[in-house]
């Protein structure tokens, strides 16, 4: 993806763990220097491959966070070639007992801030007249539906659509974008929203365990270093023809 003499640079949200980290991790393998940024800061003391090589802490739901830490990212590497929307949040409840507070909360942080930083990536991208690549991480909840995530579904359904609208405005720059849906992911994310559901449903956590692998055609969870490797190749010269498209990443749950 990059040789010596051409690093590429990619900005990642939501990099303080799981499928964020594996990103990371992923992009450094293929040569890519990463910008990370979440509202929480990780444990950066150890020389691990899954740290960025420059930390942003920020809210990507606040408007004057979001271009500030571009602002910031600019002036440390001049140009960045990649932005993957990586930042979610899982929220459970019936719909009857949803609060208004719940529903905003989640549609900030999956999709308005997703907006916000395209908004800031495209207008840099525009300036430098070369390209680049945004990939937005999605849920195959956004295809399917899943019970008790009505906020969390519409809101990764309205991640596609910006998804497929921004790709048609930002093909004649030769900006392509992209979005990668992840099944059930092993994730600490996964754990805390299956311990959610048997409280809520009053199953036990091995049976409700089960039930969510044994809806999984290939009969296991996805693995993060798979969405991972898949948002690398979204990123690369040999994805170049692609955009627009939503890409599941989920053992088969979505067979369309």
């Amino acid at each position: 993806m990059t040789s010596s003499q051409n690093i590429k640079t990619a900005f990642v949200t939501g990099a303080a763990g799981g499928i964020g980290r594996a990103i990371t991790r992923a992009f450094h393998r293929a040569g890519v220097r990463v910008i990370g940024g979440d509202i929480v800061k990780p444990d950066l003391s150890s020389d691990d491959p899954s740290n960025p090589d420059l930390w942003l802490s920020f809210d990507v739901t606040s408007e004057d966070a979001v271009q500030s830490a571009f602002t910031e990212a600019l002036a440390r590497v001049s140009e960045i070639d990649i932005l993957v929307n990586n930042a979610g949040l899982v929220r459970i409840a019936p719909i009857e007992e949803m609060s208004l507070a719940a529903w905003h909360e989640t549609m900030d942080v999956n999709l308005t801030a997703s907006f916000l930083c395209c908004r800031e990536m495209v207008r840099h991208m525009k300036s430098r007249g070369t390209g680049g690549a945004i990939i937005n991480i999605g849920s195959t909840a956004g295809r399917v539906g899943v019970k008790n995530h009505v906020h969390y579904c519409a809101s990764k359904a309205g991640l596609l659509g910006l998804t497929k609208g921004l790709a048609l405005d930002l093909a004649p720059h030769q900006i392509t974008v992209n979005a990668v849906c992840p099944g059930p992911t092993d994730t600490k994310m996964l754990d805390d929203v299956m311990e959610e559901q048997c409280d809520l449903q009053e199953i036990d956590p091995m049976e409700y365990e089960a039930r969510i692998v044994s809806s999984i055609p290939l009969g296991r969870k996805v693995s993060p270093d798979h969405i991972a490797e898949t948002v690398i190749f979204l990123a690369s010269e040999q994805a170049s023809s692609i955009t627009g498209q939503t890409l599941s990443v989920d053992g088969g749950i979505v067979r369309l």
